[in-house]
């Protein structure tokens, strides 16, 4: 199951409705089946036809012509069961999150937990034995491969400072937090 996007209202009287994407893969198009829950049971939608408005997908689904059959769908959460088709080098959170994290020395370093998404690049979140976090970037110089587990060049010093990385970043908030109601912060050269 993936979630694709959010209906977010409707779009004039002939049954179509304004869609967000939440997804990096194109699941919009005619013919495509989707579903949302109602109870927990799932109902199917077949796209009928697609178009572009802004950032907004118009979308009208076969069967429901008409505003008023659309209208309780506003603020509906849309999935798909289609795996999307994957680059080479690309991977999907849900295959990522759960693999153990080993350095190519073959010494378990923890479990990815989590991704953090940065305008620079993705860090895996790695949880250790102790559960410390360790944020290992997910950039081809650091993964060496994926498989049913993650193996990573572990630089000489990177563990420690990746371990020590979220409390300095922890302390730089509070600095800045404690600096800024005293009024005094005052920019560097």
């Amino acid at each position: 199951m993936y979630r694709v996007g959010k209906i977010v209202n409707t779009h004039g009287i002939k049954g179509e409705v304004k869609v967000v994407s939440i997804s990096d893969f194109d699941r919009f198009k005619k013919g495509k089946v989707l579903y949302y829950y109602n109870k927990k049971e799932k109902v199917y939608l077949k796209i009928k036809s697609v178009r572009m408005q802004n950032e907004i997908y118009l979308i009208k689904f076969e069967n429901y012509d008409s505003l008023t059959l659309v209208e309780d769908f506003k603020g509906l959460e849309l999935f798909t069961s289609e795996r999307p088709e994957l680059q080479e080098d690309e991977y999907l959170k849900e295959d990522l999150v759960g693999l153990p994290v080993y350095s190519t020395e073959d010494k378990l370093l923890g479990k990815v937990v989590d991704l953090r998404f940065l305008p620079t690049q993705e860090l895996l979140v790695v949880k250790d034995q102790n559960k410390k976090k360790i944020l290992i970037p997910f950039i081809s110089e650091f993964i060496v491969s994926i498989t049913d587990k993650i193996v990573v060049k572990v630089i000489e010093g990177l563990i420690w400072l990746l371990i020590l990385l979220p409390f300095f970043q922890k302390c730089l908030m509070i600095f800045w937090k404690h600096q800024l109601l005293n009024g005094r912060l005052k920019m560097g050269k």
